[in-house]
């Protein structure tokens, strides 16, 4: 099988290409998401999917039939990063995420093309997914695993993310949160004391870009960090004569810590600071409200957990070792610098998840076509040796 899914790809080789320029002119704004969840299911039509659909939420599935009813499914997840709007009060704007989202797009549906056209023989259903997402949250993934595949006998997920074709198995966590200042002067004397108050925020502001330096380290996962990104004032709803201040902060966490942990130690910082004064100060993980493709407005906190894979455990070895005996420089890898969904798909639901693909998050560079192929040949080997149905045994080419 494996030189077959090897002979297959370069037949696939101008589709990818037309695709790739397809997904490349793409330019992602508010005003077209829809003509981009067209596009990608009409190129799973051309690729000839067993089944395609779009979740209440806007999320797009195509799916290979296995030929066991029943079977244990694999899902390859890509991302669509909707663009952020005006009204949006995310905390992370500084570049185009849809551009690193394409090389996941076109490599899983091309993946499932190339198990159709090998004639592969699956114990249970390829799921190709597209999910739409915001830095802030993973509300895409959750309704995906909630509802849509909640009936899906799932052996495992391949998030198709960058990781220059090894095996990712974890993540840090980030918690988005801020500490709220309620002071309990009018805004009259709060005029009167803007001195002594605004060296307290600088001091409060300072301590907490310094306090990273304390933070805890991962031996695999690397070191945790804080930042504070915005700083604003507004009405105290209750009191509307009241000021509060909000200290939003980004902060990235290893496994050995925990949310509960992390807004005590916030709250006690800022007492700290504010000792002498009469202040009401707490401290909560920021929620946004979303809106989907299908125009439902839909509740999420900013919260990704930290996640990690046993090297060890059976989904991740079998992986490996179908790369390596097919000559994959491949070697067991964490993301250090991004979050991805496994943090809900494993961190929560704890279904085994691992990441391979073309490209480094590091790096500017494009893909390029031979890139493309090989994740998606590498995908399907891993693919076949999960769910396949051998002939011959996995140690020699099937036929």
């Amino acid at each position: 099988m494996n030189n077959i899914l090897k002979r297959k790809i370069d037949g696939l080789e101008n589709e990818i290409k037309a695709f790739s320029f397809q997904l490349h002119d793409f330019k992602l704004d508010n005003n077209n998401i829809q003509q981009l969840s067209d596009m990608i299911k009409l190129e799973m039509i051309h690729l000839n999917f067993d089944e395609i659909k779009t979740d209440d939420i806007g999320n797009i599935i195509g799916i290979i039939k296995g030929y066991k009813e029943g079977g244990e499914s694999l899902v390859l997840i890509s991302n669509i990063d909707l663009p952020i709007t005006d009204n949006d009060d995310e905390l992370d704007e500084d570049y185009d995420k849809f551009e690193n989202d394409k090389a996941g797009i076109l490599t899983s549906l091309y993946s499932g093309a190339l198990i159709k056209r090998a004639l592969a023989m699956l114990n249970g259903d390829l799921i190709i997914t597209c999910n739409f997402r915001k830095s802030c949250c993973s509300f895409g993934v959750k309704h995906l695993f909630k509802h849509t595949l909640k009936d899906k006998a799932i052996k495992g997920v391949i998030l198709c993310e960058p990781t220059n074709f090894n095996i990712n198995i974890g993540n840090k966590g980030r918690l988005e949160y801020e500490i709220i200042v309620r002071n309990s002067l009018s805004k009259k004397k709060l005029i009167n004391k803007k001195e002594s108050i605004v060296k307290k925020e600088v001091a409060l502001l300072n301590f907490l870009n310094a306090y990273t330096d304390a933070l805890p380290t991962d031996s695999e996962l690397g070191k945790s960090s804080l930042q504070v990104k915005n700083v604003k004032y507004e009405n105290y709803a209750c009191k509307k004569h009241q000021m509060e201040m909000h200290i939003q902060v980004d902060r990235f966490y290893i496994p050995s810590e925990n949310r509960l942990a992390i807004l005590n130690q916030a709250k006690k910082i800022t007492k700290e600071i504010y000792y002498e004064d009469e202040n009401e100060i707490d401290s909560k993980i920021i929620d946004y409200d979303v809106q989907t493709l299908s125009g439902n407005i839909v509740k999420d906190i900013s919260e990704y957990l930290p996640w990690k894979m046993e090297g060890y455990h059976e989904f991740v070895t079998k992986s490996l070792e179908v790369l390596k005996e097919t000559k994959f420089d491949s070697s067991i890898k964490y993301w250090k610098n991004i979050i991805t969904e496994g943090s809900y798909i494993h961190g929560v639901l704890k279904i085994p998840t691992i990441g391979f693909g073309a490209g480094k998050y590091e790096s500017t560079k494009k893909v390029s076509l031979s890139e493309l192929k090989t994740s998606i040949y590498g995908k399907c080997l891993i693919i076949y040796r999960q769910i396949g149905i051998p002939t011959f045994g996995w140690s020699d080419d099937e036929i």
